[in-house]
């Protein structure tokens, strides 16, 4: 009776080990996009807006449940969402805001994203940033300006975003078998 009890558990705990290793994969790639500038209208002197990075999520569902992202967001806690200082930006051809959706199983996919954070940026600096971008496009009533990237930019950024407000995107995930659960992602302005 006791190598009866003690063969189910062995094989209790194979099972729970071989499951925990199937699961769904959310990582982040370098992309060439530039960086996008979002406001609204020109302070007096200086101007808030937000500095957006751009991103490819990856996602890669080993199981056969079905996911449902409920939220995404970039702030430093996953529980809070501070949307004055921080914005995620679904891309396509625009920006739009994240929306839910579902993720298959055994699907594998990705989709890109701005993540960005509100700057407080002098005028005379902004005008400089503004004059190497392409023309804006609008956003309801906010203006978004590509700024390509290159070594002075990055530099500039990177002085901006220091690593006390530059959070982790957040994945809030919803399945039959879990609930609710959180994935992290750490944050890397520029991978290179």
């Amino acid at each position: 009776m006791k190598k009866i009890i003690f063969l189910l558990i062995t094989l209790i705990l194979i099972s729970c080990n071989s499951n925990s290793q199937i699961h769904l994969e959310i990582v982040t790639k370098k992309t060439n996009k530039p960086l996008k500038m979002v406001f609204d209208k020109f302070g007096k002197d200086s101007t808030y807006l937000y500095l957006c990075f751009p991103k490819t999520i990856i996602y890669d569902n080993k199981t056969d449940a079905l996911h449902l992202v409920e939220r995404y967001s970039v702030d430093r806690h996953h529980s809070g969402r501070n949307l004055r200082d921080y914005r995620l930006y679904r891309f396509r051809d625009s920006l739009i805001y994240p929306k839910k959706f579902k993720i298959p199983p055994y699907q594998k996919d990705s989709f890109n994203i701005y993540y960005g954070y509100l700057l407080k940026i002098d005028n005379l600096i902004l005008n400089n940033l503004l004059d190497k971008s392409l023309s804006p496009q609008s956003k309801g009533e906010n203006k978004v300006y590509d700024i390509p990237i290159n070594t002075a930019i990055k530099k500039w950024a990177i002085s901006k975003i220091k690593d006390s407000i530059k959070g982790k995107i957040h994945f809030k995930l919803h399945n039959k078998e879990k609930g609710f659960f959180y994935k992290s992602l750490d944050i890397e302005l520029f991978e290179d």
